[in-house]
């Protein structure tokens, strides 16, 4: 099934035509942190003309949640990622937040569903 990937691209801080992707990632970069009032860690994706809903799962939800858990940052609330969509000559830049907010309407499933899926199912530990 495809994906309404609109209602996402509407939830940009940040959006651009791209003349050099390593400009437009400074610039997102930049936006983040006026925004947001923290830097803030890209997690790139380029998004297909019609992504489907397996393809919006594991490519960029499942994908995602490990890069979060594995740095470190809480999920679903992944404070300080934001997700550099590049689509076509633009590029937007959507909270990660948001990313998974827009996700779990569309495909109607969790953040607890996809960390059992998609998780490092990792316990922490301290280094003694």
């Amino acid at each position: 099934m495809i994906v309404v990937i609109d209602r996402l691209l509407e939830e940009a801080f940040f959006t651009t035509e791209i003349a050099n992707a390593f400009d437009a990632l400074d610039e997102g970069h930049a936006t983040f942190a006026k925004v947001y009032d923290r830097p803030g860690i890209s997690f790139e994706v380029v998004l297909p003309p019609s992504p489907s809903d397996e393809w919006v799962r594991r490519r960029v939800v499942g994908a995602l949640l490990y890069h979060c858990q594995s740095t470190g940052v809480p999920v679903p609330t992944c404070p300080g990622v934001f997700v550099s969509l590049f689509v076509g000559a633009r590029l937007y830049c959507v909270a990660a937040y948001d990313v998974l907010a827009w996700a779990s309407k569309e495909l109607h499933e969790t953040p607890e569903q996809w960390l059992a899926l998609f998780g490092t199912h990792e316990l922490e530990t301290t280094i003694r």
